[in-house]
């Protein structure tokens, strides 16, 4: 569990645990309930109370101040204490293949700024924000890494989950050009643009971008869209830049024409952390703990080439 393993596994440090779970969602100036009310509400004899409270103080986790008639008042909060006390386990999140400097550089700092703060912390990898979120929502991680724009879509259409922290611009992706094969020299109608459709942005930059041509859109996973061009069975696709390969140098490139598109590219790049909004405890507390400035710091540092990522 964690080094008050022994002292948690008795009775007193059951109700501690409990109680941590409680006060995670909690902030320094909030009044918490008597010791009456957490005994009816959890069902417990008031001296357990009464224990479980000392014994979460004693491990450093919360000062407590009582103020007569006033109530008891949180007057010191350590969230990193009152989770490790909470023996949440494992947290597990989920994130694009780290194909570009800009994933890796993510994956790096997540797991950097969790070993700081003693959280145990696992990553799993999956193409298309639709299958993370997917994933998300049957309770298979407890968050995900998705960009902005994903994200608010995703809101609007189920309104399960929600941002527990956002980036800032261009660390989810950088500018969209569109790949088009070496046999066009423009957009033209008739063309055959291959989409990710588990993919958010590729979809809806497709749609403004070819919105006033008559293309057809075929459904080809994001990782084989460049093989597929190679061998002509398809004519163009958006691309992000900063995954330009050796390879693509064999197609022609040509930047967005939308005004639409190019809005949500420069507004909408920023990657985000999304949980279930039934979590909200959790992800108000997970929130709070990761260090986004932190993350994007090695984050760039990567892509700099100034540290080797490691995931």
């Amino acid at each position: 569990m964690n080094r008050f393993k022994d002292e948690l596994l008795s009775k007193n440090g059951k109700v501690a645990i409990e109680l941590a779970k409680v006060f995670m969602s909690m902030e320094e100036g909030d009044r918490i309930l008597t010791v009456e009310q957490l005994s009816e509400k959890h069902k417990i004899g008031r001296g357990t109370v009464q224990s479980a409270l000392k014994k979460i103080q004693s491990m450093g986790a919360l000062k407590l101040e009582s103020r007569g008639h006033l109530g008891t008042y949180i007057t010191y909060i350590n969230y990193e204490k009152l989770w490790e006390i909470a023996d949440i386990g494992i947290i597990t999140g989920v994130m694009p293949l780290p194909y570009s400097n800009r994933y890796e550089g993510l994956a790096t700092g997540l797991y950097k700024v969790f070993d700081e703060i003693n959280i145990f912390f696992n990553l799993a990898y999956m193409r298309g924000a639709v299958n993370r979120m997917n994933a998300l929502e049957n309770n298979l991680y407890s968050f995900a890494i998705v960009s902005k724009i994903a994200a608010n879509e995703r809101m609007k259409e189920s309104g399960k989950i929600e941002i527990i922290g956002e980036f800032t611009n261009k660390t989810y992706s950088g500018e969209h050009v569109i790949l088009l094969n070496k046999s066009y020299k423009s957009i033209e109608n008739g063309l055959r643009i291959a989409v990710d459709s588990s993919s958010v942005d590729q979809v809806i930059l497709t749609q403004y971008e070819f919105k006033d041509k008559n293309v057809h859109i075929v459904d080809i996973p994001y990782n084989q869209i460049p093989n597929q061009m190679e061998q002509g069975n398809i004519d163009a696709t958006i691309w992000k830049l900063d995954e330009l390969q050796i390879t693509h140098t064999k197609f022609q490139i040509a930047k967005l024409r939308n005004e639409k598109a190019k809005d949500l590219i420069k507004n909408y790049t920023s990657a985000v952390i999304v949980g279930r909004k039934e979590n909200y405890d959790f992800n108000k507390v997970l929130g709070k703990l990761i260090n986004m400035e932190k993350i994007e710091e090695i984050q760039q540092k990567v892509i700099n080439k100034e540290i080797i990522p490691t995931f």
